[in-house]
């Protein structure tokens, strides 16, 4: 996900507070504790920044030309590109039928715009997918650990700060019409009133602190999920782990937890 400079986008208080996020484990474990200390932060921050954004409209595309992926891209599972590259098609996520779904795009920067100034805080989500079963968007970050190793990606602690800022700037009536009309039209997305937000994490890790930015995660997507005003745009939170087939090339796609609005007591509004 990128930031993009300009003054026409409007800056929201999710993209300032991703932007501060420490680069150590330990520092952003410290952040996560503090918003699971204070559960209407988090909530409280998206509702505040979705409803910031929802005055800029746009009718481009979301990237000026098709992009493509090389045929290399795909044989290890260590780059954003090879996960993308594999996950093309149709997929069953084991432990929950309700999570499967199709790949429709890849790096989609949801407030690009060519005409005055450049966009400000342009936010580009690494997967664009839709619901399996009714076709509801799904907006989606990877973070991917070297197997057995100390090395990780970014946490699903930063992973779901990056997908709410991405969120609060694709939850209105004019963007989840623009993400319609610029989809693949042989897939059209049926359900244009609510994104659902997957984090991806890509084989095991050792990783200090990861395991407990992890719990953090869920007592967060929880609170979440049980606010009224979040869940009227964001239908479902979840963090997918996702294991290599070697040497098939095929995944392993498993659910490590998922909370739908509409299963919890809902608070707020």
């Amino acid at each position: 996900m990128k930031n993009l400079g300009g003054t026409d986008v409007p800056h929201t208080e999710l993209a300032e507070y991703f932007d501060k996020l420490p680069t150590s484990r330990s520092d952003r474990l410290a952040r996560a504790l503090e918003l699971v200390a204070a559960p209407d932060q988090l909530p409280g921050m998206f509702v505040r920044s979705r409803a910031r954004f929802a005055e800029w409209q746009s009718d481009e595309p979301f990237y000026p030309k098709p992009r493509t992926l090389s045929v290399e891209h795909g044989r290890e599972l260590s780059r954003t590109e090879d996960v993308q590259a594999r996950l093309a098609g149709r997929w069953h996520v084991e432990g929950d039928e309700q999570l499967d779904f199709v790949y429709l795009d890849r790096e989609l920067l949801l407030a690009r715009n060519t005409v005055g100034d450049k966009v400000e805080r342009g936010i580009e989500v690494d997967l664009l997918l839709a619901n399996a079963n009714d076709r509801t968007p799904i907006l989606a970050e990877i973070k991917i650990s070297k197997p057995g190793s100390m090395n990780t990606d970014k946490d699903p602690f930063y992973a779901l700060v990056q997908l709410l800022a991405a969120a609060a700037q694709a939850a209105s009536t004019s963007q989840l019409e623009r993400l319609r009309k610029h989809l693949r039209p042989e897939f059209p997305i049926l359900n244009m009133s609510q994104l659902d937000l997957y984090i991806f994490a890509v084989n095991e890790t050792r990783a200090t602190h990861w395991q407990e930015l992890r719990d953090c995660t869920e007592k967060l997507a929880r609170s979440l999920m049980g606010d009224v005003e979040v869940s009227n745009w964001i239908r479902r939170i979840a963090l997918i782990r996702v294991f290599d087939e070697k040497p098939s090339r095929s995944l392993r796609i498993v659910k490590d937890f998922a909370f739908t609005a509409s299963d919890l007591p809902l608070v707020g509004g």
